[in-house]
């Protein structure tokens, strides 16, 4: 059995439909493709339904009248969902410095080889509270060098 291909509305190119979709896909799976269908569909459905977003706002604000606070907690809920974590982040990684990021690999170094030549027991206690200072600056770092590539 072959499979069926279908010529993009957008770009067309060839392209196997998702079998979930069918007959009824017209794009490609390209993001370009993807978006201008999209908006080609926004507008279609807005000139087919000129006169909905008009007028709209008494009956929201009646809306709101009863039910007093929710826009605000909406909002506040909204607020810290995403940007306060990201925010907290890029915060910590503004007090870092570039000299910092590329001494981490030197710290770890150092920090491992000065509690092996040590040895006995206390190679555990110096190591544990050495890497409690250096990990978290890891961390930071990976972070950080994560988001340069964004």
């Amino acid at each position: 059995m072959t499979e069926q291909t279908k010529c993009c509305m957008i770009c067309n190119d060839s392209f196997k439909p998702d079998p979930r979709v069918g007959d009824r896909q017209k794009a490609c799976s390209k993001l370009s493709c993807q978006q201008k269908r999209k908006q080609r569909n926004q507008d279609a459905w807005s000139s087919r339904n000129p006169g909905y977003f008009k007028g709209r706002y008494p009956n929201t604000k009646a809306w709101l009248e009863v039910h007093p606070g929710y826009l605000q907690t909406w909002r506040e809920k909204r607020r810290g969902l995403d940007r306060s974590d990201i925010q907290d982040e890029l915060t910590c990684l503004k007090t870092i410095s570039e000299s910092e990021l590329s001494d981490i690999q030197d710290k770890l170094t150092t920090c491992f080889s000065k509690n092996l030549s040590k040895g006995g027991d206390s190679l555990d206690a110096d190591i544990q509270d050495e890497l409690r200072l250096v990990i978290p600056m890891l961390y930071l770092a990976m972070i950080y060098k994560a988001r340069l590539r964004l």
